[in-house]
């Protein structure tokens, strides 16, 4: 406890704020002329055009997600998102900013999807007098600013590469004098396959590959699990190269290269397997194609509208691939290598400065605080 400070219970702190109307994440708006703030990580959680409904700060206010935990300063007219979203006022005696930093500085135990509101009402906050509030404040803003500054930088590095990856992917995959011409289901041996229908089961050392399995990128996360299949059964294994996509659902169309490194895999119904003939297509030219932009369009004109967004092993079979000679492709597929790489560090650079720097800031918080 610091000297000369007062500690009071954390609902004293506060002014009561007259419930307000709440929007569903379901009708957030995508734009709109007035943001929409809810328990949700990103400050901004979508738009909301009707104006009976906006909260207009006198003064700002913190927000704190019951079930997420996530805090918020927020200085702005704004509408209430989705259940869950408290909004914090302060007494005139305690600088509203003061009050988010000291919540940003207060570890809550985890309850999983539960209600977190009433973990704050049992904690004490530190009030020292006004003047000495605004220089924990100023003094926070500034060193908070450039811990920023360092993520920014970092993120606009791997943005940068990631621009660049893409710009090369559209130059170098696209379609030129001497290229071929055919649909995918006339450059694979196993073409339309659909994976298993069979529950998941605890890991065995046969790993099942569902979509969400599946990164972004077509990478394998690393929640492993098995198929459950009967006993005797045979199931065809991947092999290197098998290229599996997304047949519904709202990643329709995302893509993994089974890799040998990957160990014994089988791979669930709502994907389906390509076996390319290698003499006419390297798998990993073929993998960066289904990454590309052009690739991206015809998904989505593609699609069928449904509950759940889908494409048939049907329309799948009918892709056009266009592609050069081999040795063409061999040196297409070692650039995007190399750029891929790159970003690859990047985002590992990123991911490293961007966890040093919460660190870092809660580091702070401490000092301060405690």
């Amino acid at each position: 406890m610091k000297e000369g400070w007062e500690y009071r219970k954390f609902e004293s702190c506060l002014v009561k704020v007259p419930k307000q109307v709440q929007v569903k994440s379901k009708e957030y708006k995508k734009a709109g002329k007035f943001p929409v703030v809810s328990q949700e990580a990103e400050l901004i959680s979508g738009y909301w055009d009707n104006e009976t409904i906006v909260y207009k700060h006198k003064e700002p206010v913190i927000i704190f997600g019951d079930h997420t935990k996530n805090i918020k300063y927020i200085d702005f007219n704004f509408v209430v998102g989705a259940d869950g979203t408290h909004i914090l006022s302060t007494k005139n005696d305690i600088i509203p900013k003061f009050f988010y930093y000291v919540l940003k500085s207060i570890k809550l135990r985890e309850l999983g999807y539960a209600r977190h509101f009433k973990l704050l009402k049992e904690k004490y906050i530190p009030v020292p007098p006004l003047s000495e509030q605004q220089s924990i404040v100023n003094y926070l803003d500034s060193a908070f600013a450039k811990i920023d500054a360092m993520k920014a930088n970092a993120e606009k590095a791997l943005n940068e590469a990631k621009a660049l990856f893409q710009a090369s992917l559209k130059e170098m995959l696209e379609p030129k004098e001497g290229w071929e011409e055919k649909t995918l289901k006339e450059v694979s041996v196993i073409y339309g396959n659909y994976g298993l229908s069979v529950p998941s089961i605890e890991f065995n050392g046969v790993r099942y590959l569902r979509i969400t399995d599946i990164t972004e990128w077509g990478e394998l996360n690393d929640e492993k699990v098995s198929a459950k299949i009967d006993e005797g059964k045979d199931q065809e294994l991947l092999v290197e190269g098998d290229i599996l996509f997304a047949r519904t659902g709202a990643t329709v169309g995302k893509t993994l290269m089974y890799k040998e490194e990957f160990g014994d895999c089988l791979f669930a119904g709502y994907l389906i397997r390509y076996r390319l003939k290698k003499d006419i297509i390297i798998p990993k030219f073929m993998f960066y194609i289904t990454h590309s932009n052009g690739y991206y369009k015809w998904i989505i004109e593609n699609q069928k509208a449904a509950a759940q967004p889908n494409i048939s092993a049907k329309l799948y079979n009918e892709y056009k691939v266009s592609y050069p000679p081999l040795s063409e492709q061999q040196s297409i597929v070692a650039t995007l290598d190399s750029l891929k790489s790159k970003v690859d560090r990047l985002q590992e650079n990123y991911d490293k400065i961007s966890q040093e720097c919460d660190a870092l800031k809660q580091a702070i918080l401490r000092q301060v605080f405690e």
